[in-house]
């Protein structure tokens, strides 16, 4: 099994090989129809639908960074992906696996999102993540657990008055369940 991800791995960005190319911020990533199928619902349906995608040996992709795609693709190739210390990237990846149904992946860089919440980023970290429920909970039991030192940051003010009446009306929920809140 160790030799056939390897040579999994070895195929990774091959423009030998590769029947598909993925164009991102202008840079491609080489890669394999099957494998990205195998792996991916998203692309398996995007390539037996009949779309102009399943013919075109080119697809671009706009709405992620480069480095994003890449660990994404990756971690296809090679059931791992390394893992970059900056938040924001993480949060990028997390947002690429969802889109590309791979829960594996989401599962994978959970913890280490959950890992890099503070008390100074808890509040900037759920304003991006809260359309994910697994992610959004994680995040609100944190502050749940440590809100006398977050109520006093300018981002809960401003967590306050931005639209977050869901997340919001969870966090007040758990607080009124008490300390116990993480095992209902």
């Amino acid at each position: 099994m160790f030799r056939v991800v390897k040579e999994f791995e070895s195929e990774f960005n091959n423009d030998k090989t590769a029947d598909v190319q993925l164009i991102i911020e202008g840079k491609c990533i080489y890669a394999h129809k099957i494998i990205l199928s195998a792996r991916s619902n998203y692309f398996k349906a995007m390539f037996d639908s009949g779309m102009c995608e399943s013919e075109s040996s080119k697809i671009t992709i706009t709405d992620f960074k480069y480095s994003t795609i890449e660990s994404l693709i990756k971690f296809l190739y090679s059931v791992k992906t390394e893992i970059n210390d900056d938040l924001n990237d993480l949060i990028d990846l997390y947002r690429a696996a969802d889109k590309y149904q791979l829960e594996s992946l989401m599962n994978y860089i959970h913890q280490s999102i959950c890992s890099r919440i503070t008390c100074q980023n808890a509040c900037s970290v759920l304003s991006e993540i809260y359309c994910f429920p697994r992610l959004e909970k994680s995040c609100l039991e944190f502050i749940a657990q440590h809100l006398s030192t977050i109520y006093s940051t300018p981002d809960f003010r401003n967590l306050l008055s931005g639209g977050y009446e869901e997340s919001l009306t969870t966090l007040f929920g758990m607080l009124a369940i008490g300390p116990n809140f993480n095992n209902s």
